[in-house]
């Protein structure tokens, strides 16, 4: 296996505490839930107000880890274990781990469908009505039913793999059960995709 270096920058991946009570008890009941991964982040799960990716964008590179996963934190690691839950599409590459438990990526689509049906709530403390909670009840019913294009473009990027003369544009959604992902290889002469 080569070595890949993504740099991803954000898309719809923008997430904020202290927005609404709601989504914060939600945000604590997921962190509690999944700490042992979300520590893997090394503090940067939540990274400026997003998921991961910032305004400014991050880059990862997979020699900056064992391929064998030692179960110590690594920012790299883990951002390329969270990538690796592809429903559809994939990268033309790999990055040698494995993705997180499906359950992981529906409880933080849960809580993002949170986030955005409440982000514009001008009180903290609105009671969340039952409408909305139906109304995120059955989207999420139909998300995971059917794949259609109406997913989060959770991420963008680029990636490049070793020895090879060009990269990859990557294109990544997110769904209740993880990434739909699709890439693009360009020709570093050429700039014309393959």
């Amino acid at each position: 296996m080569g070595q890949v270096s993504i740099e991803l920058t954000h898309d719809q991946n923008d997430f904020e505490l202290n927005r609404h009570f709601f989504v914060d008890e939600l945000y604590n009941s997921f962190e509690s839930k999944w700490v042992e991964i979300i520590n893997k982040f090394e503090g940067k799960f939540l990274n400026e107000g997003y998921i991961i990716a910032p305004p400014n964008g991050v880059s990862v590179d997979t020699s900056s880890f064992s391929t064998l996963d030692d179960g110590k934190p690594n920012f790299d690691r883990a951002v390329c274990m969270f990538l690796e839950r592809v429903v559809d599409g994939g990268f033309d590459f790999s990055t040698g781990q494995e993705g997180f438990p499906e359950e992981f990526y529906y409880d933080l689509y849960r809580l993002l469908s949170y986030y955005y049906e409440l982000n514009d709530l001008d009180d903290y403390n609105q009671p969340v009505s039952d409408e909305i909670h139906k109304k995120i009840n059955d989207q999420l019913e139909k998300d995971l039913e059917y794949h259609n294009n109406e997913w989060w473009s959770f991420f963008c990027g680029n990636a490049t793999v070793n020895g090879e003369n060009g990269y990859y544009s990557l294109g990544i959604n997110f769904t209740p059960k993880g990434f739909i992902l699709s890439n693009d290889y360009y020709d570093e002469d050429s700039d014309e995709y393959w």
